[in-house]
């Protein structure tokens, strides 16, 4: 038995958030008490230690299933194949269907189930 992977796809949102606009944000201790620094030292520090300096949102009418979607899509036109004639989609995530707003996932059905049926 062989398996290529014969291409791959990703799915970046558009809404950017920027450390700066988290300027207002109230940060807490674990304890639920307000932390002793003013929030540009938080954030200065935060991006300092993780290099994280803005974060990629969805629009709130897609859902986790839908990035994938449009990841699997890009996979399937860089392969080159009639996606009729695809065996699988590999598709990895630690969390089910999530939506806007919500704290919780979906896991069923999972994620390559409701991808294959978009």
């Amino acid at each position: 038995m062989r398996s290529v992977i014969t291409g791959t796809g990703s799915c970046i949102p558009s809404i950017i958030k920027k450390n700066s606009d988290f300027l207002n944000s109230k940060f807490l201790n674990e304890d639920g008490s307000p932390f002793g620094n003013e929030n540009a030292e938080i954030i200065e520090k935060f991006s300092a230690i993780t290099g994280i300096e803005e974060r990629r949102y969805a629009a709130e009418d897609v859902d986790s299933s839908d990035l994938a979607y449009m990841a699997s899509k890009k996979a399937i036109e860089e392969s080159g194949i009639n996606q009729e004639e695809l065996d699988y989609i590999i598709l990895a995530h630690n969390f089910g269907d999530v939506k806007a707003n919500s704290i919780q996932g979906d896991v069923l059905p999972s994620l390559a189930s409701r991808v294959k049926n978009k």
